[in-house]
Order: structure tokens, then C-alpha cells, then sequence
């Protein structure tokens, strides 16, 4: 007796299966089934049948008794994860997910699965297999957007059991004592170690762990004196994240003091041509970028220190010789547009340091992703689009769109020269050379002989005088088909940081770098009554933090607004760009398929969830 049926058999269950005849498909199946019991194959494809029909359990099951016969099949285990998610076990859905990864971890679907099930779950406590997980992710920053992790992580770094004595000492008492012991367990923990080289780490307990142990690293000289590898380490990830977040933790008058002591010994050791410390060289790196030593450029770094003093010194560097280069539309006249210049001379806005480089499709395949009100078919004569983005900032969001669009050409303005040649030396890194980037206003883009067939303009119109004259502007640049994409400041979402820009004006507080800090530690001491300021990843360093509770310009919409902007302007909205979570969430009010694209639909949504568009709506539109 043959163990699998024959191909004829097979075959005609993926035939049922293609014309969607499922539950014939299953009856049959069944049949053949009980005619070869032991075949592997009806088996698997049983269990497909029942979680093609909805029947998670009985899938489950079978998918189970499979693994019973092989668990070596990553497979049987992937599929088994995927039922399980499908009935809301989480858990289980990891576990299975992850084995498979272990089995084949050269297939990229299931760490993709794995990424899209933690951006959708909260983690409580640290397990092993959960930090390995997310390390593995954290390492693969252009692969995965590490911020819609981010506040799973910093609960894995709290309660890893290797440092979460240390946090529960320094929540106890600011002036703890760090040893020995203590860097060496800091510096065995890599979900921390790798996070702090990466981006800002959006948590008050986390930073008043950091502030700590910076301190203590600078006061106790005998600990950075011995030469010990792990010290070394920590003192790296440590001045990777107070670069990245711009120096935004507080330092108390002693730490000043010393500071200022640790950069005098430098500076002696150099013009005495004696060998710096590198102990040293870092730790003042924790205080303040390496730059502004005026000889740092005549330094030459180990190797150790090649990756950080990059970021801190040639960088900066390159960025002044970039500048130099980069071409003005027009010389900036507006008064509030020269002041919001003024404001990131001295930062480049967004500071970031690695970036999600998504795959690059066609416009007709982005517009079919993003569910437009549109017809993709009738985009595909675009293969090689013109792209606008008004207001580009350091370049995070023209990277990204360069990548997204295959074979386009892209244009990016911006105010800031600071930001333009940050923005620039980070496109020429990553191999994105066909982005012009240009000095200019929107206000003037009249002068900008060009129309183009995509224009983003994200996070710009609400800081402008009149965002209405900004829309027309960009709207100008626009081919009569093309599309925009625009993003705003939501009323409701934005509430906690009206109620905090009410604090800072009683406060009479400025944006300069230490009315922000003292604003800062304001708001830790008041924790309580800040609490949803303290869950934004932008407060947590200083030029979004600058951005997002002391620009001199912000407007406030709500979504009735928006469309009634829109509608005066001859404009029709698209659709939101946003999360899968979310869009779910507003289908089980609203089901009907044209229900997405009504914005009075999404406005009564929001009034009944006010902090979904705690960021800013993201939508498109076109010319009507």
C-alpha cells in the first residue's frame, strides 16, 4: 500500500482549491485521507484547507501532529504560528514563528512575520528568546523600522534581569554607585548596547539610568583609568546615544565642573604631543561632539574609534564642505521663514543615524499598497516619476520616498542649510544620487520652472504664517494628474502638547538649548501630569523636542478643517496613509469599502479615539 496518494489526486484538490471550492477541497481531503493516513503531504494540505475555511483550531491541530512527525520542518512550524495569530495567541504565535526562524534563518519571510507580530503586541517582561529576536531586528535597521518597536524594547532593557537591580538602585536613590560588576553587566546586555548606537531611547527611566551612569563614569576617573574592554564599550554606546539625541540629558553643577576639568587634560595632552586617553576622548564625547575640539581633525582614531568619530567629526565636516555646494532658489525674505531658518542653524532636524530603506515599486504598485481612491491602472504609463518633496528636513523622508518609487528623480527643499547638507551627505552614503536638494521657501517656489508627479509636503504647512498659501504654492508644483501627499497637525491629538506650550509660556521659557532642558526636567518632576509627553519619542532629543513644544509657528486642524481646506482648493482626498492596526479598527465602524475615503467619516472616528493621530494625519490627494 502506497504511503502518499498520486499526483492526480493531489492535483485535483488544488484545482477545487483554485476555483475556491474550499469545502469540497476539504471533503475530498478528507476522503483521501482516510485512504493514505500516514501521507504528510494530504496532511499539510488539510491544514491549509481548514485555515483557508477559518477553521483555526482544527488546523492548529493537524499542524501540531505534523511537528510530532517532523520537527525539523520550519514549514509546519511558520504555519502553525500563522493559525495561532489568527486566533489572537500571541504567545504561541511568537514561539512557533521564531522556531522556524531558528530552523531557516535564510528565509526572510519569517523574521518580516515576526516584525509585524511584535508591532502589535506589548511586551511585559524579558525572556531570552524575545531579546534575541529583537536584536537580530535592531541590527537590521534599513530591513525594519526600528521605532515601531521601540517601546518594546526599552521594557526588555528594564526588566533584563542582568540590569534591572541597577534601575530598581537608581530609582531609588540618583547619586547610586556603579561598580565594576555593574559596567560589566551593562556591557553583557545587547538589546541596550546596540539600541543606544542607533536612535534616541524614548524612556525616563532609561535616561535617568543613562544620566547616572555617565556620571558616574566621569566623577570615579580610577574606573575609566583601568583598562578594561567592556568599560570601553559602554563608554561607546553610551556617546553614540547622547550624540544622537543631541546632549539633551541635564548635568548638575559638579559634572559641569569636571567636565570642563577632563577637557582642559585633553587638550594639555595634546599640545604636550603626549598620548591622549581614549578613556578620556570618549567620555568627553558623552558631554559634547567631538567637532568643536579644534584640533580634533588632526587626531587619528584607533579603529575602535573609527565608527564614532565619523559621526562626530568627519561628518561634520563634510557637511560644511557640502554646504557649500548646495544651491539657493532664491535669497529667504519672509520674515518668519528666516527665523524658522535661524532656529536649525545650529542642528541639522531631524538628527538620525540609520534608516528603513524600503523596496522601490512602481507608482500603479504604491498606489494599489496604499489603497488610493484611484484606478492603479491608470498610473502605469509613470515608470520614471518626478518627485517634489517641499520641506525635506535631514533627508529621512526624501530617502525613503526615493527608495519607495522605482527609477524616480527627486527634488527636496528645505529652509535649513544645516539640515540640506546633513540631508545630502546621507543620500550620497546610501547611493541615492539622483536627489537634487535646494535651499528655498515654499513661499517661493513659483520660481521653480518645474511641475512634478508626485509633491510631499509632511509636517511644513501647519509651521507657516498661512499654511492655505503654502498649499497653493506646493499645489502650483503639481502636474494637472499628479499626486500630493500632505501631513498635518491634528487639534485633538495634539491637546497635551497645547496644554505643555501653556506651561512653557507661564514659564516665559525660550527654545534655546537650556530653557529646553530646564523645561525637561520641569516636566520629570511633574511626571504625573505629563504622563502622554512623556510616551513621544520627540521628547526625547533636543532638536524634536525643540520641534514639537518650541517652534515659533503651529497651526492645528481638525479633520472637518481639512476638508473644507481642501474642497476651497479644489483638491480630493485620497486616503490616509497610516497603519494597518488603525485602518482595521475604523472598518469594524465603518465597512463599507468607500467608507475609508470619507473624511467626515475619520472625524467622527477621532472624536471618539482622540489620540490615534497623536503624530499628524498622513493623506493624499489630487486635483480635481
Amino acid at each position: 500500500m502506497n504511503a502518499e496518494p498520486d499526483s492526480s489526486q493531489i492535483e485535483h484538490i488544488i484545482n477545487l482549491y483554485k476555483k475556491n471550492e474550499i469545502i469540497k477541497a476539504v471533503e475530498y481531503c478528507i476522503n483521501v485521507e482516510k485512504e493514505f493516513p500516514l501521507s504528510i503531504k494530504i496532511k499539510n494540505l488539510l491544514a491549509e484547507l481548514h485555515y483557508l475555511q477559518g477553521d483555526y483550531e482544527k488546523a492548529i491541530k493537524i499542524f501540531e501532529n505534523l511537528i510530532i512527525l517532523d520537527e525539523s520542518s520550519d514549514s509546519h512550524f511558520y504555519k502553525l504560528g500563522l493559525a495561532y495569530e489568527k486566533i489572537n495567541n500571541a504567545s504561541q504565535a511568537f514561539d512557533n514563528y521564531e522556531k522556524a526562524f531558528s530552523l531557516a534563518p535564510e528565509k526572510d519571510i519569517y523574521l518580516d512575520t515576526i516584525f509585524n507580530l511584535l508591532t502589535r503586541i506589548n511586551i511585559n517582561l524579558y525572556s531570552s528568546k524575545l531579546g534575541e529576536v529583537y536584536n537580530k531586528l535592531i541590527l537590521k535597521p534599513k530591513i525594519f523600522d526600528i521605532e515601531k518597536l521601540i517601546k518594546n524594547i526599552t521594557l526588555l532593557i528594564k526588566s533584563h534581569p542582568n540590569i534591572s537591580k541597577i534601575f530598581q538602585g537608581i530609582k531609588n536613590n540618583y547619586n547610586f554607585n556603579l561598580n565594576i560588576e555593574d559596567y560589566q553587566a551593562i556591557n553583557s546586555v545587547d538589546i541596550l548596547m546596540n539600541t543606544m548606537r542607533l536612535t534616541p531611547i524614548p524612556d525616563l527611566e532609561i535616561e535617568l539610568f543613562l544620566t547616572t551612569l555617565r556620571k558616574n563614569l566621569l566623577i570615579k576617573e580610577a574606573y575609566y583609568e583601568v583598562d578594561k574592554d567592556f568599560i570601553l564599550e559602554v563608554l561607546i554606546s553610551l556617546s553614540y546615544q547622547c550624540f544622537i539625541n543631541e546632549y539633551i540629558y541635564n548635568e548638575d553643577d559638579t559634572e559641569k565642573k569636571e567636565v570642563d576639568k577632563l577637557k582642559r587634560n585633553i587638550e594639555e595632552s595634546y599640545k604636550e604631543k603626549s598620548e591622549i586617553n581614549i578613556y578620556k576622548l570618549i567620555l568627553l564625547s558623552c558631554y559634547m561632539p567631538l567637532h568643536v575640539l579644534d584640533w580634533i581633525q588632526d587626531y587619528t582614531p584607533t579603529n575602535k574609534l573609527k565608527d564614532l568619530f565619523k559621526i562626530q567629526v568627519n561628518d561634520y565636516f563634510d557637511e560644511l564642505l557640502i554646504s557649500k555646494d548646495i544651491k539657493k532658489l532664491k535669497k529667504i525674505k519672509d520674515p518668519l521663514s528666516k527665523e524658522i531658518e535661524d532656529m536649525y542653524k545650529e542642528s541639522p532636524y531631524p538628527r538620525w543615524n540609520e534608516i528603513l530603506i524600503p523596496p522601490g515599486v512602481t507608482v500603479k504598485k504604491n498606489i494599489e499598497n496604499l489603497s488610493l481612491k484611484l484606478d492603479p491602472e491608470d498610473f502605469n504609463y509613470l515608470t520614471n516619476p518626478d518627485i517634489l518633496i517641499a520641506g525635506c528636513g535631514t533627508g529621512h523622508q526624501s530617502i525613503q520616498t526615493y527608495s519607495r518609487f522605482k527609477n524616480c528623480k527627486l527634488t527636496a527643499i528645505d529652509l535649513s542649510l544645516t539640515s540640506l547638507s546633513y540631508a545630502k551627505r546621507k543620500s550620497l552614503e546610501l547611493g541615492c544620487e539622483r536627489i537634487e536638494y535646494l535651499q528655498a521657501d515654499i513661499l517661493d517656489l513659483d520660481s521653480l520652472d518645474k511641475k512634478f508627479d508626485i509633491v510631499e509636503c509632511c509636517g511644513v504647512l501647519h509651521h507657516m504664517s498661512n499654511p492655505e498659501t503654502g498649499l497653493k504654492k506646493v499645489k502650483n508644483r503639481l502636474k494637472s494628474e499628479g499626486l500630493m501627499k500632505i501631513a498635518l497637525y491634528s487639534k485633538f491629538g495634539w491637546k497635551n502638547i497645547v496644554e505643555a506650550g501653556l506651561h512653557i509660556s507661564n514659564l516665559n521659557l525660550s527654545n534655546s538649548n537650556e530653557d529646553i532642558k530646564f523645561f525637561r526636567d520641569y516636566v520629570f518632576k511633574n511626571s504625573k501630569t505629563f504622563s502622554q509627553l512623556l510616551g513621544s519619542n520627540d521628547f526625547y532629543s533636543l532638536s524634536n523636542c525643540r520641534d514639537l513644544l518650541f517652534h515659533v509657528q503651529v497651526h492645528l486642524f481638525t479633520l472637518i478643517e481639512i476638508k473644507e481646506l481642501l474642497e476651497k482648493n479644489n483638491l480630493e482626498f485620497l486616503g490616509f496613509e497610516i497603519n494597518q492596526a488603525l485602518m482595521d479598527a475604523f472598518k469594524k465602524t465603518y465597512p463599507n469599502k468607500e467608507d475609508i475615503y470619507s473624511l467626515s467619516y475619520w472625524n467622527d472616528f477621532e472624536l471618539k479615539n482622540k489620540e490615534i493621530f497623536s503624530g499628524m494625519y498622513h493623506f493624499w490627494v489630487k486635483k480635481i
